[in-house]
């Protein structure tokens, strides 16, 4: 049985693109997964699911990843949850800045999956899942990826979804070579 099977994850996000791209990873180890989209989203969600674990984001809209994590360590209700940072932000002050926060780790991005999945093993070893009435009723927003006889293997997801994560990034200026002052 995989460490990380039934282990309910929070991913706090704002690029669509990264969340999906952690969740395709995350799905084939068997993980109960919900999104985010900022800070604030990130501490409402946190509240009303209780996740075993979080994935925060630290540089997102509304609210950022560092104050997102300093409430949820602050909450009674939130604050035994690990709060894992994966940021772009990888200077030692970003990081120290994280676990200053209340962060129990900090992966930067981009990130080894196979790192990301021992750091979420080691900080889930033994934790029993937190139970909450009102987690049944948040539906994980995970993309649907079909396990049929048809459907493309996981290593093709990640792929997939990381040549997206950079093509969308190229997209958010136009090629040299495009003139487009016709």
């Amino acid at each position: 049985m995989d460490d990380l099977s039934n282990k309910r994850i929070l991913i706090v996000d704002d690029e669509e693109a990264e969340r999906a791209l952690l969740a395709a990873y995350l799905k084939q180890h068997h993980c109960i997964l919900y999104h985010a989209e900022n800070g604030l989203d990130g501490v409402n969600k946190a509240r009303a699911i209780r996740p075993d674990l979080i994935l925060l984001d630290a540089q997102m809209p509304v609210c950022n990843g560092f104050d997102a994590c300093k409430v949820i360590v602050s909450d009674p209700e939130t604050r035994d949850i690990p709060v894992i940072f994966l940021s772009a932000l990888n200077w030692p002050e970003q990081r120290i800045r994280g676990l200053l926060a209340g962060a129990v780790d900090y992966i930067d991005k981009p990130y080894d999956f196979n790192e990301v999945k021992l750091r979420l093993a080691i900080h889930l070893r033994g934790r029993k899942p937190v139970i909450s009435d009102s987690a049944p009723s948040i539906q994980a927003k995970a993309p649907s990826l079909d396990s049929g006889a048809d459907a493309p293997s996981t290593l093709q997801n990640i792929l997939f979804h990381s040549a997206r994560i950079h093509l969308l990034r190229s997209l958010a200026s136009p090629p040299p070579w495009l003139n487009l002052k016709n």
